[in-house]
């Protein structure tokens, strides 16, 4: 039983995720907190995503979207179906540990209206990067979401891990047009807003990695990508200038595009410390000789040690 008079909802935005979703559901439902209700948006998946014996659970509330919206139109759905006084974000094939709800609650307390957000480190689960901590460090007390991602390497933020009051995602929901990274958007948007950011180092998401599922966040979006950077960068630091563009874009299909101007950026973000020399080197023998030669002078290498 819960000590807090404050409540949770739990919104899960899902498409075609007949093969993942139980097990996020469950992990929902084993909460040491937990929630009153877990509403999972059905964003017109195309799969058997809606026969699934758990959406039948007395805590499940099942939406159906019947034109398909993306993640963020499926979040801001399902908040307006919650009634929750916060909001734990759940895609649907993440997991979550057991004292995830509990362990964010006690950091923010029970005012339902307060000013804060909590989220937490995460790892990667998937066939390279299993059990791989993604945030080489903690996000400080008052550092800005922006200079978190863009200012130093190594840390991301997922929305997963996000718990938000309801109130706060009514008046700043999720941005579609953003996506992917939507959800980074919604959490600057937040921050900038007035809403104060905490952050727990401890891994309590898992973070589904693998070639079988599509995430919208691993479908290379560049267009969409670099209208969001415009849109950022004029009110950004010199150093998070700098890393926006390597620790957002850098993809083997935009340099292969633009090589020179990712071989600048990758200089600039090293001037400001953003990325290591080890990191710049590497990326820039990659750009400069090209993926087929840098595995090929692998395997030289190896045979002359061989």
């Amino acid at each position: 039983m819960n000590e807090f008079k404050s409540t949770v909802s739990v919104v899960i935005p899902a498409y075609n995720a007949f093969k993942t979703l139980p097990e996020t559901i469950a992990s929902a439902l084993n909460q040491t907190f937990a929630p009153i209700e877990i509403v999972v948006v059905d964003d017109a998946s195309t799969d058997a995503t809606a026969t699934l014996d758990i959406l039948k659970h007395p805590l499940v509330k099942y939406v159906r979207c019947e034109t398909n919206g993306g993640g963020s139109a499926a979040r801001n759905l399902g908040v307006l179906n919650a009634r929750g006084d916060w909001i734990a974000f759940l895609d649907a094939d993440d997991r979550w540990a057991t004292t995830k709800l509990e362990k964010q609650m006690k950091l923010l307390g029970d005012d339902a209206n307060a000013d804060s957000v909590c989220v937490t480190n995460y790892q990667i689960i998937g066939t390279l990067d299993r059990g791989r901590r993604t945030n080489r460090r903690p996000m400080e007390e008052g550092e800005t979401v922006t200079h978190y991602l863009f200012g130093s390497e190594g840390n991301r933020l997922q929305c997963s891990s996000f718990v938000v009051p309801r109130r706060a995602c009514v008046a700043h929901p999720f941005r579609q047009e953003t996506a992917p990274h939507d959800d980074w958007d919604f959490l600057i948007n937040l921050q900038r807003s007035g809403y104060r950011i905490h952050y727990l180092h401890e891994i309590l998401v898992d973070y589904l990695d693998h070639s079988l599922f599509a995430r919208v966040s691993k479908q290379k979006k560049t267009e969409a990508s670099l209208a969001w950077i415009s849109e950022l960068t004029p009110t950004l630091s010199a150093a998070e200038r700098a890393g926006i563009f390597v620790n957002t874009l850098y993809s083997r299909k935009y340099y292969r595009i633009r090589p020179f101007l990712m071989l600048g950026k990758l200089m600039l973000a090293r001037r400001y410390g953003v990325i290591t020399t080890k990191r710049l080197l590497t990326n820039s023998i990659r750009i400069i000789l090209g993926d087929r030669n840098v595995e090929r002078l692998q395997q030289l290498l190896t045979s002359a040690d061989g």
